[in-house]
């Protein structure tokens, strides 16, 4: 079940605006009644709700010409990397259905306005995607989010996967010749309309077939990262799991000072608050960083140099350093050990 409260990355209104700039939409126009400009000017670091976000969809479904195909497109540009380390969880899994069966468990750090399921008919795997919208935003986010899946399907396949059909419940919209052929295209299968359902349907086989970047160490991993962070939005659970959910949205290289201002108080206020837990500023900050480290490295493919910027640190001298002072051993050490435990 999908928790409606909790906010998400503002990543995704990001990428809408980006998606209007790149169609000559006035983005200013779009922010109208979504209380975003209060936020300005935009960082990755900021967080969001689900009202802010869907009132922009709602907005960028008025300027276009076909809300369904303007959202397929768009969710086009959702790439893994864009979900975090529910994305690296993803990539990590066994099979296709695995992946489906972990992103489902942890749909609330996606940026979904649906409700997912997963469904087994007979020889045909069936994911039915139930609008929590109405309106011209609700087909467009409907929109968005089957575009999404279909580009998670392609990256973590590393290629197009075979699709039996699209199956959409709205009646057949007035497009023209080149509309229908940039959707067909888009979605490399039929796309059928006056459907009983709205639903991405695929060959039941297919849920078994091993993922090329599959690695049960990195799975366990991103897995339990993905649980921590799950929890932290669910339910506060004390002082310093907000200072380690703020550094995972403001980032991992944040100054105490700017993870002080991310949660509207002082330095002073903050390491007191820490102390009255028992732990402090560093302590935290470190936490962090080494639990995605560890994913990073474990994942087996991702360059030293990135992984160290990607957790905070200006070179790969000092989060080597860093790393060795953690778990006695360089980066490349543990990543050979992580990987020599999964054959």
């Amino acid at each position: 079940m999908v928790n409606r409260s909790l906010s998400r990355s503002i990543s995704s209104v990001l990428l809408i605006l980006e998606f209007a700039r790149s169609r000559g939409i006035d983005t200013e126009a779009l922010l109208t009644g979504t209380h975003l400009q209060e936020l300005m000017p935009f960082n990755p670091m900021q967080m969001v709700n689900e009202a802010q976000e869907f009132r922009l969809l709602d907005n960028l479904a008025e300027h276009v010409d076909s809300p369904f195909l303007a959202g397929f497109e768009l969710g086009l540009n959702y790439q893994l990397t864009s979900y975090g380390i529910w994305g690296f969880a993803l990539l990590a899994s066994p099979s296709l259905g695995k992946a489906i069966e972990l992103g489902l468990r942890y749909v609330d750090l996606t940026y979904s306005f649906c409700d997912i399921s997963l469904h087994i008919e007979g020889q045909e795997a069936i994911m039915v995607y139930t609008p929590r919208h109405d309106g011209l935003g609700g087909v467009m986010a409907l929109g968005r989010d089957i575009g999404a899946l279909l580009l998670i399907q392609r990256e973590i396949f590393n290629g197009e996967v075979p699709r039996e059909r699209v199956e959409l419940t709205s009646s057949e919209p007035d497009l023209s010749a080149q509309q229908r052929h940039v959707l067909n295209g888009l979605a490399q299968c039929p796309v059928i309309f006056n459907a009983k359902r709205n639903a991405v349907v695929l060959s039941a086989e297919i849920l078994d077939k091993p993922l090329p970047r599959a690695n049960a160490v990195t799975l366990a991993v991103c897995e339990q990262q993905c649980r921590d962070l799950l929890a932290t939005r669910q339910e506060w659970q004390g002082f310093a799991e907000q200072v380690r959910n703020a550094l995972l949205h403001s980032g991992l290289g944040s100054s105490m000072e700017r993870v002080a201002s991310y949660l509207s108080m002082s330095t002073r206020t903050m390491h007191r608050q820490l102390a009255e837990e028992g732990t402090r500023w560093r302590a935290v900050r470190d936490d962090v960083r080494l639990g995605m480290a560890e994913a990073l490295l474990s994942a087996g493919y991702i360059q030293l140099d990135e992984i160290a910027e990607r957790v905070g640190y200006s070179d790969l001298s000092n989060f080597s350093h860093a790393f060795r002072r953690w778990k006695g051993l360089s980066p490349a050490q543990y990543r050979r050990q992580q990987l020599d435990k999964a054959l």
